[in-house]
């Protein structure tokens, strides 16, 4: 992990600052691990109050059907912010996730082990995550041709 000249990592800054990096709020990249694509498209977790989780969802058939999964999401949510203890479910407007066009779809690939073990290094879990899908991305994009 690299340091900066004051010795702290990008990781330690980024915990000692709350309002890059809250320690009650969880990343998109996060939410959709935890929950999946297919739900997290229709539901961002909003706030954090008292131990209970507050998730924004697209509908009310989804508030019920998300509802009736409280058990497992909140079990898989607790991996990344062991204080919540409850979830609550509100219906609301959700921006649509930034996507590429869909003609230049970058499809992610595997991350190199080499570069997997230099983000194990990073105690961060968002910001490893973050970095993670980052680069899953930027390595599948097409390369320029080199110049000779």
């Amino acid at each position: 992990m690299s340091r900066r000249r004051d010795g702290s990592t990008l990781a330690e800054l980024l915990a000692q600052n709350p309002t890059l990096n809250p320690p009650d709020r969880l990343s998109w990249v996060a939410w959709r691990e935890i929950v999946g694509s297919k739900i997290a498209q229709r539901s961002r977790p909003a706030q954090l109050d008292r131990q209970a989780l507050t998730i924004v969802v697209s509908s009310p058939a989804w508030a019920q059907e998300l509802s009736l999964l409280t058990t497992t999401i909140l079990d898989r949510v607790r991996t990344k912010l062991p204080s919540v203890r409850a979830l609550r479910f509100q219906v609301g407007h959700l921006e649509p996730p930034i996507t590429p066009p869909t003609r230049n779809r970058v499809v992610p690939v595997a991350v190199p082990a080499e570069l997997e073990d230099r983000l194990a290094q990073i105690e961060d879990e968002s910001l490893r995550d973050l970095l993670r899908e980052t680069a899953s991305f930027s390595l599948a994009l097409p390369q320029p041709p080199q110049r000779r």
